[in-house]
């Protein structure tokens, strides 16, 4: 693992832009597949086994990818006719530590490559539950392995930038 973080912090540091990041690091996905990708099965396996239940809840969930060709955003719900083994799968899909996985014959990474939040995702909704995997710090991720990943407060991409953009667009659209 110290190589794939010392690879991701390569590409975080010459990353101008988060979608210039969200392309690297899906890039960098691709690239490991030759090696993890004989590990797809074991990976959803261990997500399937880890979920209290197959199906996706009553309640809206989103749940977020990347897409690795792109650097895309890609979200999956209940109506996405996407299973949601296979999402959370996806969502997971850390580059260089587990292999993309194919939805539709498109490769998707971790959604945590994007935001560890999302947050701004909610936008429209009256109660929101963001887990936040790294408490929100505002611009910053745990000391050790993530340092040097850190994403600039400017792309928007921190927990208290979300939640002010989702802020702002209820409010334009009010």
């Amino acid at each position: 693992m110290a190589t794939v973080f010392e690879r991701m912090r390569a590409i975080s540091a010459t990353a101008t832009s988060a979608a210039d990041l969200q392309r690297a690091m899906g890039a960098f996905g691709l690239e490991c597949d030759s090696i993890l990708g004989p590990t797809a099965g074991q990976h959803r396996a261990v997500v399937a086994g880890r979920l209290p239940r197959p199906e996706w809840p009553d309640r809206p969930m989103i749940v977020v990818a990347v897409n690795a060709h792109t650097g895309e955003l890609a979200t999956f719900e209940r109506d996405s006719g996407v299973d949601l083994v296979d999402a959370v799968t996806a969502c997971t899909a850390l580059p260089g530590s587990s292999p993309t996985i194919i939805i539709n014959g498109t490769h998707y990474i971790n959604g945590g490559v994007r935001s560890p939040e999302n947050a701004d995702l909610a936008s429209g909704y009256a109660n929101v539950v963001v887990l936040s995997p790294f408490g929100g710090r505002r611009g910053t991720l745990p000391e050790g392995q993530f340092e040097g990943l850190r994403r600039p407060p400017e792309w928007g991409m921190d927990l208290e930038g979300q939640v002010h953009a989702c802020v702002s667009r209820e409010a334009a659209s009010r």
